[in-house]
């Protein structure tokens, strides 16, 4: 009986240790995909920071154009 025993518990280490084995892969598995997805989500923030800019200076080159156009169309103001 003793042996028998003996058997299980060193069955049972092996599982312990190949779990082990498995939680440290999944471990390092996991810590490379937050890493990656931490990646994106800067690169994520950098291009709307970007956007944003781009609106921006869109919409200040239409306000600029209406202004020229509205200095334009005014009276007195076109030469001949």
């Amino acid at each position: 009986m003793h042996d028998a025993l003996t058997r299980q518990l060193e069955a049972l280490r092996r599982d312990l240790d190949a779990e082990r084995h498995r939680a440290e892969q999944l471990a390092g598995h996991l810590e490379r995909a937050n890493t990656r997805a931490q990646a994106l989500e800067d690169r994520l923030d950098a291009l709307r920071r970007d956007l944003d800019t781009e609106r921006a200076a869109r919409a200040a080159a239409e306000r600029d154009r209406d202004q020229l156009r509205r200095q334009l169309h005014q009276p007195g103001q076109h030469e001949d």
